[in-house]
């Protein structure tokens, strides 16, 4: 599995969320996305946290070529305060526990 974890301040995420989370149904249908969520920082509510689940790192390459990323990247970085910094990750999945 292929992780990425993108943090970033902005000037006023607020108002971007619906938009952000509007795009997430495509990027979550992409070959070998596992999973894509927005968080936030409740210590920090000018940043914005993307959390990224692929099934390995070709596939988080094929988003980082794709369309929905240049979309994304055109309406979060105008805004940006300061550069995103994105922490990669390759993980093999221990164990799942729910409940």
């Amino acid at each position: 599995m292929y992780i990425a974890l993108v943090d970033f301040p902005h000037r006023d995420p607020v108002p971007l969320l619906p938009q952000v989370l509007a795009a997430l149904p495509q990027v979550r249908a992409m070959a070998g996305c596992l999973d894509y969520r927005v968080l936030s920082d409740s210590e920090a509510p000018d940043r914005l946290i993307l959390l990224h689940r692929w099934q390995d790192k070709p596939a988080f390459e094929g988003y980082l070529a794709s369309e929905h990323f240049a979309a994304l990247g055109a309406l979060l970085r105008p805004g940006m305060t300061a550069p995103p910094v994105s922490l990669r990750l390759e993980a093999q999945e221990d164990i799942l526990v729910t409940g």
